[in-house]
């Protein structure tokens, strides 16, 4: 089915092309027709990328539906009394971060169909497949971090006895190794591929706000389709830009969650090995978008700068 729809994609966009070279001079219908091109490219791409990537992508999705990585900590095969406390601490983290995960799912899900309604069914698939990964893997990953952080911080409780907290950092600093092996996967599964995600957002919105400007006036039904599909990329673009940093936010409290202990009270060796959990911490990360630059809000920021630029041209050329 995916190879079908890639081809059908490929096909569609011959007519895009007629549609441009005989637009002349109607700028509106450049637009317009540059935007859907725009959007079948896009998810043309990140189709084609799922063919050959799928395996990486199950993988990855499966370690994050079943926690493997939150069952493989050491500390719950030791006899601590400190392992219900965690237990049920952790399954509240990530309860919240599934939440979270199916709200974002479902809105992006609505918008999706709405542009369906209007356009192909390659912003659909693409996005949904493609898009719903990243979040549940990028959602998955907060979860971890805020888990090592909570292991962190109960580094020191009554409910691990001091000859064993040793042992106790130990497991942590396993676990911190793991997290960070899971997000630099996830990290290299998608930096290259969202380039493409990036430039179209660089290209499209200003189309889409000069297409939502030309409706205004002229046709409220190309202003409603145009409203539709500005919510539909932007919901898209916004959530992977803000888990991007939510992310980076949650793994600059790993540093905080060690001081957050009572590590003044502990051994010179205790001290020593939580000193090098919170140098390897201070060490910056964003999801990168392959060499050009990363997943922040300041990113996100620049792609509205630079769309509002492009629209303000549009719409000088466009004036007589």
């Amino acid at each position: 089915i995916n190879i079908l729809i890639i081809i059908a994609s490929c096909i569609a966009l011959y007519p895009h092309w007629l549609m441009i070279k005989q637009a002349q001079d109607d700028i509106p219908l450049i637009a317009e027709t540059s935007t859907t091109a725009l959007q079948t490219t896009t998810g043309l791409i990140k189709m084609a990328y799922m063919l050959f990537t799928q395996h990486r992508f199950h993988k990855l999705l499966r370690k994050a539906e079943t926690h493997e990585l939150l069952q493989r900590i050491e500390i719950f095969q030791t006899g601590m009394p400190i392992k219900a406390t965690l237990k049920k601490d952790i399954n509240a983290i990530m309860e919240i971060n599934w939440k979270q995960t199916r709200g974002q799912l479902l809105f992006s899900l609505g918008s999706c169909i709405c542009i369906m309604s209007n356009y192909f069914i390659t912003h659909f698939t693409g996005a949904i497949s493609f898009q719903g990964s990243f979040m549940v893997l990028c959602k998955h990953s907060c979860g971890l971090v805020q888990v090592l952080c909570l292991l962190l911080e109960r580094s020191t409780s009554n409910l691990v006895p001091k000859p064993q907290r040793m042992e106790y950092l130990r497991y942590c600093i396993v676990q911190h190794q793991r997290t960070l092996e899971f997000i630099s996967e996830v990290n290299q599964l998608f930096r290259h591929i969202c380039l493409s995600q990036f430039l179209h957002g660089l290209a499209i919105y200003g189309f889409v706000l000069f297409e939502m400007n030309f409706g205004l006036k002229s046709n409220k039904i190309t202003f409603i389709r145009m409203l539709m599909y500005l919510c539909a990329a932007t919901s898209c673009d916004c959530m992977h830009y803000v888990n991007g940093q939510f992310l980076a936010n949650e793994l600059q409290k790993v540093p905080l969650a060690c001081y957050s202990c009572e590590w003044y009270h502990e051994t010179d060796a205790f001290k020593k090995t939580l000193k090098m959990i919170i140098m390897r911490s201070n060490k910056e990360f964003y999801f990168q978008i392959s060499w050009f630059t990363v997943m922040s809000l300041a990113t996100l920021m620049g792609i509205f700068k630079a769309s509002g630029s492009y629209f303000i041209l549009l719409r000088d050329i466009d004036e007589p």
